[in-house]
């Protein structure tokens, strides 16, 4: 079940999503997100299932972990697809909201997979720039995303090792009834409570033996240059934003999305 998890997993690849600048993928994630729940064009829809198919096919990750991230949202699928099912929604709606709903994952996997969680935080960072101006402690919003986002995997690696421990101890996790695998899960907090309090000790004493501070300002050990292909994809998401607001402020129906539309009904 742990395994499953895949945040913040990087897949350590050559490719020209990796060479992307951070805040360029950031900027594309955010956009991306918004475009994707503001719309229900089918044409829009359309492209940006060829633009995540793209980026898929350009960070050289193998498909079965996209497929993967995917499948971990299965039974949020199944509860929308069975709730508006019951409040009696249009099936092309429903296709829509479930289509939604693997876009953003595997887009976002695209992020997780091709940037660090240093690379991460410091796209987040420059995002959130502009709030510096009204005394918003971006630097300190950033530093604990980074922590948050590097102890997921630990904390996995952790659960798997005390498990193991538990197991060859007597603890079956697998065969035993459902009260059995609660208090066998139940048992993993006080062990796991207690090396996380550890790693976090350890890491505010390095932090203090080098002089680190949050509140001074910070460069960057290894930086990415925005490029050419940065501005380029992150026009291409903004291009199909300002597509779907023309459409809807001007009223223009597009004879493509009728098309789309009649050739799903059929």
């Amino acid at each position: 079940m742990y395994n499953n998890v895949l945040l913040s997993r990087y897949f350590p690849v050559k490719s020209k999503m990796h060479d992307m600048d951070p805040f360029a993928k950031m900027l594309c994630t955010i956009i991306f997100i918004i475009t994707l729940l503001i719309t229900n064009s089918p044409t829009v829809l359309l492209l940006l299932i060829i633009v995540t198919s793209i980026m898929v096919m350009r960070s050289n990750v193998p498909f079965r972990l996209y497929l993967k991230s995917v499948t971990g949202f299965i039974p949020l699928m199944l509860l929308v697809i069975i709730t508006t099912l019951l409040l009696r929604i249009n099936y092309i709606i429903i296709l829509f909201l479930v289509i939604k709903i693997a876009l953003i994952v595997i887009y976002t996997s695209i992020l997780t997979f091709t940037s660090t969680p240093t690379e991460i935080t410091y796209g987040f960072q420059k995002v959130l720039a502009p709030l510096k101006l009204i005394g918003l402690p971006t630097s300190r919003i950033a530093l604990d995303l980074t922590m948050a986002i590097r102890y997921i995997p630990i904390m996995m690696e952790q659960i798997q090792r005390i498990r193991k421990t538990q197991a060859s101890r007597g603890i079956d996790y697998e065969n035993s009834n459902f009260r059995g695998k609660f208090l066998a899960n139940v048992s993993l907090v006080g062990p796991l409570f207690r090396l996380s309090n550890k790693r976090t000790n350890e890491l505010l004493s390095a932090m203090e033996i080098r002089m680190y501070t949050v509140y001074n300002k910070r460069t960057s050990y290894r930086t990415k240059f925005w490029g050419f292909k940065d501005t380029f994809i992150v026009f291409l998401h903004i291009l199909i934003l300002g597509l779907f607001i023309y459409k809807e402020v001007m009223g223009y129906g597009s004879l493509l999305d009728n098309i789309l539309v009649r050739w799903i009904e059929f």
